[in-house]
């Protein structure tokens, strides 16, 4: 057995034991720790961010990390920008090395960007922005489909809006004084709001229905169309708190009293982020185009890399009494001011939850498959390249990640930054650089520190008013596919 001093040195170790010290409430909605990119990467960092996000097509478990490189040479020929990809665990889908960013080497963008363009208008560009939207849509129809109607969220948010359309609620018998003082709060918004209630409603409505159908380039316009109701309707609502604050408290008191369980308060703003998220990051990925500075990286030729992530099996053993010696040498101030045995125990029973095993014979035996995740992966990569100093990531890094970085900038006094950290721990495993004395050192600073525990162009134009263009252009095209099929068959 290693002695405790070899193990405190161990990231992968460390980050094995450190998975008892996960705080059970935490909230992964946060924000969490902030990398603090400095200021001329902020918006390089919007857009990989977004990218990342972007990516994400599998349901569950699935994140992914962009990078990016700058290859300059005298031969333009061999002048190039290369998008790298890395991923936790799934393969990645093998169409994405094929897909080239829209409007590279074009210089007809237009001067800003338009809040909504609606289908079949607009310059060459702009269509071809549109067309890119529709086919991250499509991409991302399953994910979609989740967040849109996990837990009959939807269902909640159509539910309400038809109360606070219904009758009065001083006149609703079927609700209690508390229920009937909410929804009369409701009923007294603004005409403006219950107007853009009313029509984010139909939005809902009809994206639900619309994911339940196979994606089709049709169906993905109306989605997109339906989004942008949505996110309009997300931007409104979130100016108003106190109105928010509100809708959530009735929407919990109805379910309750339907008898149904409500084990997480509900949120109408963070369903409606999440659904109209893909909207949001699009947005932020179409500033290419018309950004002086980034439109020329996709005028030099553009290649996507994927690396691939072979994750290795590691084993690890650890007893009661090794695990108390472990976590006073680290300095864990909860076990160092109380050794006793209940402590301990308590600390060894959150370990074998979360690594999913049981204590035999006195110890805990793991063998388990860890990836080196995906940012983590992406910056040893990029180490020494002329790479953008920045990694965009589809979610928040893990604590652990959040070291890594940090240790890396200290010794190689290169500023790489990525989006921020939840705080919380996982299976993890430390990278390697191919420099053996930078990794060792940078493999040291980890170990001390685990130990230690775009914008958008506003127009004249509102993009509401566009939207309800779009939305009758696309129902009179999906009658006259229906008139086509119909005349098939006679």
């Amino acid at each position: 057995m290693a002695a405790p001093s070899d193990k405190l040195a161990d990231p992968n170790f460390l980050a094995f034991v450190a998975r008892g010290l996960n705080d059970e409430k935490h909230e992964r909605r946060s924000e969490g720790l902030s990398f603090d990119p400095p200021n001329p990467s902020q918006r390089h960092a919007a857009i990989l961010d977004s990218l990342a996000f972007l990516l994400v097509s599998q349901l569950e478990k699935q994140i992914i990390a962009v990078g990016v490189v700058v290859i300059e040479d005298p031969d333009p020929a061999k002048v190039e920008t290369q998008i790298i990809v890395a991923e936790n665990k799934t393969p990645l889908d093998a169409s994405i090395q094929k897909q080239q960013p829209p409007v590279a080497g074009k210089r007809d963008s237009p001067p800003h960007l338009r809040p909504h363009i609606v289908y079949g208008t607009g310059s060459p560009v702009e269509r071809e922005l549109v067309d890119l939207e529709i086919a991250l849509i499509t991409y991302s129809w399953p994910k979609l489909k989740q967040r849109m109607m996990k837990n009959k969220r939807h269902l909640n948010f159509i539910d309400v809006v038809a109360d606070v359309y219904g009758v009065l609620a001083q006149e609703r018998i079927d609700l209690d004084s508390e229920g009937r003082d909410l929804l009369d709060t409701l009923q007294k918004s603004s005409a403006s709001e219950r107007d853009l209630l009313q029509e984010m409603t139909a939005a809902a409505r009809e994206a639900a229905e619309a994911l339940q159908r196979t994606p089709t380039r049709l169906n993905a316009v109306e989605l997109r169309t339906n989004l942008q109701v949505l996110l309009i309707g997300r931007n409104t609502l979130q100016k108003h708190t106190s109105l928010v604050d509100v809708w959530d408290q009735y929407t919990r008191h109805r379910l309750l009293q339907k008898g149904a369980q409500v084990r997480k308060k509900p949120d109408v703003l963070r369903w409606l982020s999440k659904v109209s998220s893909i909207r949001e990051h699009y947005l932020h990925i179409a500033q290419i185009p018309i950004s002086p500075t980034l439109s020329g990286l996709l005028l030099r030729g553009v290649k996507v890399i994927v690396l691939k992530n072979p994750p290795p099996v590691r084993k690890f053993s650890l007893d009661r009494d090794e695990l108390e010696n472990i976590l006073v040498s680290a300095g864990c101030e909860f076990i160092a001011k109380d050794k006793s045995e209940k402590s301990i125990e308590k600390f060894l029973d959150k370990l074998v939850v979360a690594h999913g095993k049981k204590v035999t014979d006195g110890k805990l035996d793991v063998s388990i498959t860890v990836p080196v995740h995906c940012e983590c992966l992406l910056l040893v990569h990029l180490h020494q390249q002329p790479a953008v100093p920045y990694i965009g990531v589809s979610k928040l890094s893990c604590g652990f990640c959040r070291m890594y970085f940090a240790a890396y900038r200290e010794v190689t006094r290169v500023e790489f930054y990525a989006r921020g950290s939840h705080g919380q721990t996982g299976p993890w495993t430390l990278p390697v650089l191919g420099d053996a004395t930078l990794s060792l050192e940078i493999r040291q600073k980890s170990s001390q520190s685990t130990a230690a525990s775009g914008e958008v162009a506003q127009e004249d134009e509102n993009p509401l008013d566009l939207v309800r263009q779009e939305r009758e252009n696309v129902r009179a095209e999906k009658f006259r596919s229906a008139d086509r099929v119909e005349t098939s068959f006679v």
